[in-house]
């Protein structure tokens, strides 16, 4: 935030991808503004609850949260929106301009060679990582088995060896009496797989967080405090944040991350591709691709040809589109009818519906600009609570920008998948990551969690509805004919988690 005192103006920019903002509001003409909601509250005249947020984020029956890039729970004050430059004068927002669109974004049409594209991807990940990890004090990095960590860890860990330094993990982990009854490709403990992979580097000092001592119920007020709002995922909020006050312990003031990497470095659009390729009747290509997946996975020629007409006229649609999704929440229907919860949920899922067999748009529901607020929103709380500074170099503008700009066949050519880093970063993958690559499953044990405090977490639920005003927005009568009728026993995780973040925000309105 900039104040120029001759002319009266103040100019307020947030960085293009959501790693910092800043909260706000315009009250008798003066300008308020915070890194944190929570001083605002205490300057405004009045605090009102945000019916329109609080609608959205009980009507969706996902993890998200934010409806909008700038709409906070309280009613007239605001965060800046990523990629956003605000002017204001004379006590009023007199121009706001977003400075970098990502849906403005093209392909390229000038085609370069398969060596000149790995030669720009790579040059530009490594620049993303080395230039994250400008400090003198340790480093420490989110990791899990898979692509996205794992490369940013392999670029990450030898930088740090020249420098005689050691790169810190974290990693979550179950608790080690729970017993997962998934599939076998399913893998609810990353810990071995991790050791393994950073075995291969030397300086990787590897650390489990299995959160064995805390109660995933009591945390939320700590955690709630941190945030500033209520957070929908018990087990890996608060994972994520007990990671950083580790690293803190361990002298590092940087944590890296790989989060963002399935819209970019590990982007998968091999569905999609080889459907363009059929429908674009690009048959010789189409031939050579299912063919070397033939050679290098032993994938069946008939299964792909049967698989690719078959998806080609009859587009498979993810099951959970298209779902009254709104009905499973306890908030009350004609409040998100009212506000356009109801026509915001319909309307995305026509979105990801339209883009779930397309090449040419499916990456980009991985980058709006609102996915930016939600992968920047409780980093940045994190950071400004422990200290420590949160980076993804998943998420670098450069790398959002080669991610989209670069040809479809970038990310599915010659047998490879994610090729960016199954192909191009080969070299520098651990020796046995693409031997066998499981599923990693996080917060497998979070249903046996509550299960074993369920006693405990449901008399306080029932507490809580009972005592609550939901303020004409949560139905408290079916919450609490709900909390009446059912056991913990008798919840599906998924039912838990609803339970967890419709008594959490039932806390926060109270406040209003």
């Amino acid at each position: 935030v900039k104040y120029n005192r001759e002319t009266g103006v103040v100019d307020m920019v947030s960085d293009a991808i959501g790693n910092r903002f800043v909260y706000y509001f315009i009250e008798d003409g003066i300008f308020y503004f915070s890194s944190l909601q929570t001083p605002l509250e205490k300057l405004k005249k009045e605090i009102k609850i945000n019916e329109k947020w609080m609608a959205y984020y009980l009507g969706i029956d996902s993890l998200d949260i934010f409806e909008d890039t700038e709409s906070t729970m309280t009613e007239g004050i605001y965060r800046i929106a990523p990629a956003t430059h605000i002017v204001i004068k004379n006590g009023e927002v007199v121009d706001k301009d977003l400075y970098w669109d990502v849906t403005k974004i093209k392909r390229t049409r000038k085609p370069k060679t398969d060596d000149e594209y790995r030669a720009e991807f790579r040059k530009i990940f490594f620049d993303c990582v080395n230039d994250t990890m400008r400090t003198d004090e340790e480093v420490s990095i989110l990791l899990s088995g898979g692509y996205d960590s794992t490369s940013v860890a392999c670029i990450a860990a030898p930088i740090l060896k020249e420098r005689g330094k050691k790169l810190y993990s974290f990693t979550s982990a179950p608790l080690k009496e729970f017993v997962y009854e998934g599939k076998s490709y399913e893998e609810p403990d990353e810990t071995e797989t991790v050791k393994r992979n950073m075995a291969h580097f030397g300086n990787v000092e590897c650390g489990v967080i299995n959160l064995a001592d805390i109660d995933l119920w009591d945390v939320r007020k700590e955690y709630n405090a941190v945030a500033e709002l209520p957070y929908k995922s018990p087990q890996n909020m608060i994972w994520l944040y007990e990671s950083y006050k580790e690293a803190r312990k361990k002298g590092a003031r940087l944590i890296l991350s790989g989060a963002f990497g399935n819209g970019t470095v590990s982007y998968d659009n091999r569905m999609q591709y080889i459907n363009w390729l059929f429908k674009s009747c690009k048959f010789v290509t189409l031939h050579k691709e299912i063919e070397a997946f033939h050679r290098r996975y032993g994938s069946s020629r008939k299964f792909m040809i049967k698989d690719t007409l078959k998806k080609a006229f009859n587009p498979p649609i993810p099951k959970n589109l298209f779902a009254e999704e709104y009905k499973s929440s306890y908030a009350k229907e004609n409040v998100l009818i009212k506000n356009g919860t109801v026509e915001h949920i319909k309307n995305d899922n026509m979105t990801a519906a339209k883009a779930f067999m397309s090449v040419k748009t499916n990456q980009d529901t991985f980058l709006p600009l609102i996915n930016f607020r939600h992968y920047g929103e409780f980093p940045f709380k994190n950071s400004l609570r422990t200290g420590v500074l949160f980076r993804d170099p998943t998420r670098d503008k450069r790398m959002v920008e080669f991610a989209k700009t670069v040809p479809y066949n970038q990310y599915t050519h010659n047998g490879y998948s994610r090729r960016l880093i199954s192909d191009y970063l080969k070299d520098i993958m651990p020796p046995y990551f693409f031997q066998r690559q499981p599923i990693g499953i996080q917060s497998a044990d979070m249903r046996y969690r509550f299960l074993k405090q369920a006693d405990k977490y449901y008399a306080e639920w029932k507490d809580i509805a009972s005592k609550a005003d939901g303020k004409g927005i949560v139905d408290s009568a079916r919450l609490q004919k709900d909390l009446q009728e059912k056991t913990m026993n008798d919840l599906d995780k998924n039912e838990m988690i609803r339970l967890f973040y419709t008594i959490s925000a039932l806390e926060f309105i109270q406040k209003y």
